[in-house]
């Protein structure tokens, strides 16, 4: 969906000057555009942190707005904890992101995790064996998705969500890989990781990552169509 908002200012600060694609403000948990920084672009100024090595602002990679960030060597984009990520709550949510891996350190790539991730509280977004297989980590059952294998120096359109009713669903670039109703983990309140998970052993993220949104909300109609039309234009508050 596109929308056109003019050249005003709508109300709580929400930019209507470009055109993009309309997210309630009241769902919008996090929206990061990484276009100029890292800041939080949604109401609850949940501004994320770095660490060394630093992720940088490039304007080499993008999706929108000319710029992307760039995660490599062990570093991670740091974004506060809270009820907004717990993913087995019962709360709808959805997750969109942009990715563009560009290499393989080891079998595994944890991309996104809590700070007490699988055996404890917490989760981790994890992708396997040279990315063809994904999984969202909890202490209990895992959703496990079989994927088509990912390219490297390619952008990829990903989303994750949950009906609050036990079924988690992932699509790539617009197709949904599965449905599946396993996953019964725990929440944590800690750190979120984007790069280098919390337990260094374990593999971390290298490449570039755009418009990453997370929405949650008792209202959230989240897609569950097999195919979805995927966005052209950046998230706009409204």
């Amino acid at each position: 969906m596109k929308l056109g908002l003019g050249n005003s200012l709508g109300m709580s600060g929400h930019c209507s000057g470009p055109m993009g694609v309309p997210i309630p403000a009241a769902h919008a948990q996090v929206l990061y555009h990484w276009n100029t920084g890292f800041a939080d672009s949604s109401d609850n100024n949940r501004n994320a942190t770095l660490n060394s090595p630093v992720p940088t602002i490039v304007t080499s990679q993008s999706v929108f707005g000319g710029a992307s960030a760039l995660v490599q060597d062990r570093g991670s984009i740091e974004m506060p904890g809270g009820s907004h990520f717990h993913f087995s709550d019962g709360t709808p949510f959805q997750l969109r992101w942009r990715m563009r891996p560009t290499k393989l350190t080891s079998s595994e790539v944890w991309f996104l995790s809590s700070a007490v991730g699988t055996g404890g509280v917490g989760f981790a977004i994890r992708f396997r064996f040279n990315y063809t297989l994904m999984q969202l980590l909890f202490s209990g059952s895992d959703p496990t998705w079989n994927i088509p294998a990912l390219s490297y120096n390619t952008w990829y359109a990903m989303l994750l969500n949950h009906d609050g009713a036990g079924n988690y669903r992932f699509y790539i670039n617009g197709t949904r890989i599965g449905t599946t109703s396993s996953g019964s983990g725990n929440n944590s309140n800690n750190l979120v990781r984007l790069g280098e998970p919390f337990d260094q052993g374990n593999g971390p993220f290298h490449g570039y990552v755009d418009e990453f949104l997370l929405e949650k909300h008792a209202d959230l109609q989240i897609i569950t169509a097999s195919t979805y039309e995927v966005e052209e234009l950046p998230f706009v508050l409204v």
